[in-house]
């Protein structure tokens, strides 16, 4: 029966856990990026500021997960990813929780997102804001993230 119980909890806590991204996601597209494009502060520092609100975000988003019971998160060498400013992070993942997790550890990341993401309500806003790479055309992730690294802006 406890194992039946917390089954069932798991799955009312992971969707809760996912409407609140969405709606997270949709309030920030409609709401904060379009005031942070309003700012009369240069591009980069927008970029910047929006990678600080995504990074934010997904740390609340993690620690959500984690106090209601969803996931524990354990990473060990955390240290490594602070260690290196300019740096390529490759995450191998079979859900969109590692690369959140990846970027709740760091505050400026350049990302290579899937095309579809830049499209979806809840994720739009943040993936323009924050001149996220889009995958949708094969070369140009490799060519662009070269292109900041060798202008010493990847992160």
């Amino acid at each position: 029966m406890l194992s039946l119980l917390n089954y069932w909890w798991r799955i009312v806590a992971t969707g809760f856990c996912f409407s609140v991204f969405g709606v997270g996601g949709v309030i920030l597209s409609v709401l904060v990026f379009p005031l942070l494009f309003l700012l009369p502060i240069g591009a980069g520092r927008k970029k910047e500021m929006a990678q600080f609100i995504i990074h934010k975000g997904f740390a609340g988003f993690v620690w959500l997960m984690e106090s209601v019971g969803v996931l524990r998160v354990h990473i060990e060498g955390q240290e490594k990813l602070k260690d290196h400013p300019s740096s390529l992070i490759i995450a191998n993942h079979p859900s969109l929780i590692d690369v959140v997790i990846l970027i709740s550890l760091r505050s400026k990341v350049d990302c290579i997102v899937k095309q579809a993401h830049g499209k979806k309500p809840f994720t739009r806003g943040g993936v323009g804001a924050a001149g996220y790479i889009s995958n949708g055309k094969p070369k140009e992730p490799i060519t662009s993230y070269d292109r900041r690294l060798q202008a010493g802006l990847g992160q």
